[in-house]
């Protein structure tokens, strides 16, 4: 499977009729940008976007067909009811519509009504 999804910015071709032949890659947080650059050695804003490879998500995969409901604590922080305090801060939350939860290899999950 591809982890880059290919959003190309100029062509070859036009880059080439610029003068821009050297291409390089360099990593922009996740993202991963082409740049073309002149021959020669490397001037400061000499070179122009050709490319950027946008990460792929990750598969998901179903772990729960149908939740019902899911009871959870808030942490500090958070504005304090005497009924929160009552329940000693735990929540239940009953899904009207029943929803359904995905996760992913790296171990994140995900609810998705």
């Amino acid at each position: 499977m591809k982890t880059y999804r290919h959003q190309q910015i100029r062509s070859i071709a036009a880059l080439k009729k610029a003068g821009l032949t050297k291409i390089r890659s360099q990593k922009a947080g996740s993202h991963v940008v082409r740049i073309a650059y002149p021959p020669g050695r490397r001037r400061k804003g000499s070179g122009r976007v050709a490319s950027i490879l946008h990460p792929r998500n990750p598969p998901l995969t179903k772990i729960y067909e149908r939740i019902g409901e899911i009871r959870a604590q808030k942490g500090p922080g958070h504005q304090c009811s005497p009924s929160c305090k009552s329940a000693n801060h735990w929540y239940v939350h009953k899904f009207t519509s029943p929803a359904s939860v995905y996760g992913t290899a790296d171990g994140k999950t995900l609810i998705i009504k």
